[in-house]
């Protein structure tokens, strides 16, 4: 999956395919793959937990106004840093899911690095496809640096 349609599927609001693939790459040449798609998945499960979908902004919305530029509205019942031993933060989310998350999410990442890889040594020359998945293959690698280590 390339970095557009991976955004595509982290927004939390499918309408408007087409306008908001166009956003969306847009947005890439403005702000890199990893953390543009950090961002959108935050902004996501933020919108997800305050249940009102029908008020998330298109994507072509979103994207084209640079909204990953704003902050998120913080709750009142907020999450604190994750503490040890299994605990529960403020938020209700164990430090051992947190882990549990960080590592499937590094295993994906992972497993996308490997492919791309496996590609890029396949295919000789220096092609649009190519060169494509090099940059991705980038970001995704600077997003593995990113990602907290498992407990």
């Amino acid at each position: 999956m390339d970095a557009v349609a991976m955004l595509w599927e982290a927004y939390p609001r499918k309408v408007a395919k087409k306008a908001g693939l166009k956003a969306i790459e847009r947005a890439l040449k403005k702000v890199e793959f990893p953390k543009l798609l950090g961002i959108v998945r935050a902004f996501a499960e933020h919108a997800r937990a305050e249940g009102r979908l029908e008020f998330v902004p298109h994507p072509a919305s979103w994207f084209n106004g640079e909204r990953w530029t704003d902050p998120l509205p913080i709750p009142a019942s907020a999450p604190s840093a994750p503490e040890k031993n299994g605990e529960k933060n403020g938020g209700g989310v164990s430090a051992t899911t947190l882990a549990i998350r960080a590592d499937k999410e590094r295993a994906a990442v992972q497993a996308r690095v490997a492919e791309l890889r496996e590609a890029i040594q396949q295919e000789e020359g220096w092609s649009e496809e190519k060169l494509a998945n090099k940059r991705e293959l980038e970001g995704l690698v600077r997003q593995l640096a990113a990602l907290p280590q498992g407990q």
